[in-house]
């Protein structure tokens, strides 16, 4: 089930199938939301996690660095967490540039 919360959410499936362990009908999206609610910080973390890759994704870099800093005043977000991500504002230089050169993989 965790590695629900490590996708995107707009790639999990809408499709609702049965699933012994909520002995009910629910898509994996339903199960994302039903698990990120069990607590706030997890909620909170996931809603980070997903936009976070979505702004790589979309070669933005604005946006992308402006949530990396507003996430290191964060009471939420654990210590080693921050720590992870104050190292990619070290290099905000050099994945900037990356994201502002245009790539085709052919």
């Amino acid at each position: 089930m965790w590695k629900l919360l490590q996708k995107d959410y707009s790639c999990l499936s809408s499709e609702a199938k049965y699933h012994y362990l909520f002995k009910r009908y629910l898509s994996a999206q339903d199960i994302a939301l039903a698990l990120v609610d069990y607590s706030l910080v997890l909620k909170e973390t996931w809603n980070f996690y997903q936009l976070l890759p979505g702004y790589f994704k979309d070669r933005n870099a604005d946006y992308f660095f402006d949530l990396i800093r507003e996430s290191q005043n964060s009471e939420i977000l654990t210590q080693s967490f921050r720590d992870k991500l104050a190292f990619l504002l070290k290099k905000e230089e050099s994945i900037g540039l990356a994201l502002s050169i245009p790539h085709h993989n052919l």
